[in-house]
């Protein structure tokens, strides 16, 4: 019985593990950089959350909030669909001109937030080109400011003594 329960206990841990995948393994399965398609969201695809500079993190909201932001057409292609699908008797209209009008959503979107877009993409380069660095005055004020109070620290220290 104790070899019965054994192989239970390790056949449920088994079933267990594979219900809920591991970070890891979805993070091996996510492409490292971030994919910028001509119609995306400039959202990574990768489902960790890893983007540790604030200021790229607030431009990829900014342009997903305004892409995200419409929702005319979507509405209207429904409004329209509803009578010709009662006529019809079908839900197919619904369907179609639902998904026709979130696809001018869509486009509408990433017609209208270029500029959102162009500041992503110029700071994303700008980031490359400084491998990294951050070069924005509150990064260098914060620096100083973290070596200046180490100093005080320091001299404080030797006070003390």
């Amino acid at each position: 019985m104790a070899n019965a329960s054994a192989s239970t206990g390790r056949v449920a841990s088994k079933h267990a593990r594979s219900a809920t995948p591991s970070v890891s393994f979805l993070n091996s399965l996510a492409p490292q950089a971030p994919l910028l398609l001509p119609f995306s969201f400039a959202v990574p695809l990768h489902f960790a959350a890893t983007m540790a500079d604030p200021r790229e993190e607030e431009l990829r909201q900014e342009l997903s909030d305004c892409v995200m932001n419409n929702w005319f057409f979507c509405v209207a292609g429904v409004a329209l669909a509803v009578p010709i699908g009662v006529r019809m008797k079908s839900y197919m209209p619904v369907v179609a001109l639902g998904l026709a009008g979130t696809m001018l959503d869509i486009l509408n979107g990433y017609d209208k937030c270029k500029d959102q877009r162009a500041a992503l993409e110029s700071y994303m380069r700008s980031k490359e080109a400084f491998g990294q660095q951050h070069t924005s005055l509150e990064h260098h004020l914060a620096r100083q400011q973290a070596a200046a109070a180490q100093l005080d620290r320091q001299q404080g220290g030797g006070e003390g003594d």
